[in-house]
């Protein structure tokens, strides 16, 4: 799912108003009252802590939140918020492969006149903002609210109560983005790696208290239910996965990314996995999609734009050689060291800038026939780029494993359970 980020100020009423005798009579102890009879949903009673999880972003951010909603302890009850039917199945789904099918997954809708209109327009049909002003009484309800966006920092500034919010960011990557004023509005932040804290508090976003270090949740859950790869090409080639990011600016796939598929398209050393971060394809014209999904034709390429494994790592796990720009997932796949090469489509001092910091892990090229002799010759020189992965990975994802799950529900359930909220 997408969002726009823009909105008007909506005055909607999602609740029915009660007395407060029929209140106190159906035992209300505190929080949005919901009319419904949902009991428990989006309101946090006297005697039960409850958090909430809000997936605002697109399914590509479920890995990294829902994990740790699953490990909250029994004594803490998690609510996960989603938009969709579509992401609600896959939250239901992976709740069950970690054994926590009892979790509460529940679907925030929008008042209908919106419905009506996103359906004349699909880039009105989910919004952000409209969501959090929709349902801000049932976030400023509960304990606390987990998000993954800093969209949602809109709670902090609205006239009202405020939620006890905590950030975890979706990835562990190196863009100025992820390090931006908004994250000071947030109440505690939850990252993978000393990197991103040290990088946050150098930034004055966080603090040494209002920042955790959890381990890398997504790649720990991944690890738990997914041990086996597939094989995902009939030969013994050596597997290269193309990771363009989707922002313009900072993408090769809009300067060089054709000259890099025909390559791959003219050769027989490399199989190749087309994998660009999945926001791409709302950026891409018709003609370039329809050309990117005929490249699976070739029994050598594999073309993917809407898939999970673009976001649940079986790519990433799956190749021998990465080639991107700016993309986290670089992180994911280093975490194994193995050969990388970094196209980027301007000329750019990445020694000097953080937000280049993963282009010391390969070859750093800004032509195309720079790129071709640097994939040619990047295995043997792998071995001059292996101790700046090792270290790299373990800065910018920590440990991964189960115990990444059991901290971060740790560092929320001590949040919560200090909070006056």
């Amino acid at each position: 799912m997408f969002f726009q980020h823009q909105a008007q100020h909506f005055q909607w009423k999602l609740y029915t108003k009660v007395s407060n005798d029929h209140k106190r009579r159906a035992g209300w102890k505190g929080g949005s009252y919901v009319a419904r009879n949902q009991p428990g949903i989006g309101r946090a009673s006297a005697a039960k802590k409850t958090v909430g999880f809000l997936l605002l972003g697109g399914m590509h951010h479920i890995l990294h939140l829902v994990p740790a909603a699953a490990s909250l302890s029994s004594g803490i009850e998690a609510l996960v918020f989603v938009t969709s039917e579509e992401e609600a199945s896959a939250c239901r789904s992976l709740l069950s492969k970690l054994g926590k099918a009892n979790v509460q997954v529940i679907t925030l809708k929008l008042p209908s006149w919106l419905g009506f209109v996103g359906k004349l327009n699909a880039k009105w049909a989910d919004l952000k903002v409209p969501i959090l002003l929709s349902h801000r009484k049932r976030f400023r309800s509960l304990s606390a609210l987990v998000v993954a966006e800093r969209t949602s920092t809109l709670l902090k500034r609205i006239p009202g109560p405020k939620p006890f919010l905590i950030h975890i960011p979706h990835g562990a990557g190196d863009r100025a983005k992820g390090f931006e004023p908004r994250i000071k509005l947030f109440d505690h932040v939850i990252v993978a790696g000393e990197k991103d804290k040290d990088r946050m508090i150098k930034e004055g976003v966080v603090t040494a208290s209002t920042c955790s270090v959890s381990g890398y949740i997504k790649a720990a859950a991944v690890h738990k239910i997914s041990p086996n790869l597939p094989k995902l090409f009939d030969n013994n080639r050596d597997t290269v996965i193309y990771n363009p990011h989707f922002d313009e600016k900072l993408s090769s796939w809009w300067k060089y990314g054709k000259d890099i598929i025909s390559y791959f398209k003219s050769q027989d050393k490399f199989n190749l996995i087309f994998a660009p971060h999945i926001r791409i394809v709302e950026r891409l014209s018709r003609e370039d999609i329809c050309f990117i999904r005929s490249l699976s034709e070739d029994e050598n390429i594999l073309a993917d734009l809407t898939s999970d494994r673009l976001f649940d790592m079986t790519y990433t796990r799956s190749a021998d050689i990465y080639v991107g720009d700016v993309s986290s997932q670089v992180y994911e796949f280093i975490y194994e060291p193995r050969p990388c090469v970094f196209i980027l489509p301007e000329r750019v001092d990445y020694r000097q800038s953080p937000d280049y910091a993963h282009c010391r892990f390969g070859d750093v090229t800004f032509t195309p026939t720079d790129f071709f002799h640097a994939l040619e010759i990047s295995k043997q020189k792998h071995s001059a780029y292996k101790d700046a992965q090792q270290k790299g990975a373990r800065e910018a994802l920590g440990e991964i494993s189960t115990a990444s799950l059991d901290r971060a529900a740790a560092i929320i359930t001590d949040l919560v359970c200090k909070s006056t909220h």
